[in-house]
């Protein structure tokens, strides 16, 4: 349907352009019957083209379409020198500074709970409870979410989810 409604458009599209045409034929005939001479209906193709005028001359027309007297013409325009910005003096590198490695430092080491806190912790579960050790040594959800490029994308993901919104935070 669409089709055809664009095939009668183009169709009576093409049927104006004819019309307009066939009239601009018609009274170019009617010019030569009269005695006038043809012309062409997209413009005076055969006309003599303007005369090409030295600038003085049409600076001065246009002086003279501005009012202005046309014996005082503009001062002639001086070369422009090229502008080029100063040259920055690029200071020298700061020196980087040389620290040496703090000495005597080592990493914390884990080490085993004491006596009393196994003791505490046998208390706890025989009463019921579980105790759930987060040592360095073991691995916990988070540790084995975040070691995964996926399981990192989906803590981002869950961070924006549930922290505040970014107008509420504070920087």
């Amino acid at each position: 349907m669409e089709q055809l409604v664009v095939l009668l458009v183009i169709g009576a599209i093409s049927f104006i352009n004819w019309l307009i045409r066939k009239s601009a034929e018609r009274r170019a005939q009617r010019r030569l019957e009269a005695g006038a001479p043809a012309r062409s209906p997209i413009g005076d193709a055969d006309d003599e083209p303007a005369q090409w005028q030295s600038p003085p001359d049409d600076l001065r027309k246009f002086m003279e379409a501005l009012g202005l007297p046309s014996e005082e013409l503009p001062p002639a325009a001086s070369p422009v020198e090229s502008w080029q910005p100063p040259a920055a003096e690029v200071p020298p590198p700061l020196p980087v500074p040389i620290t040496a490695p703090a000495v005597g430092f080592q990493p914390p080491k884990f080490t085993a709970p004491s006596e009393e806190v196994r003791r505490l912790a046998r208390r706890l579960e025989m009463q019921g409870g579980t105790v759930k050790s987060t040592a360095i040594g073991e691995s916990s959800r988070v540790r084995d979410m975040l070691s995964s490029p996926q399981g990192m994308r989906d803590a981002i993901i869950l961070r924006e989810i549930l922290s505040p919104p970014k107008s509420m935070q504070s920087f």
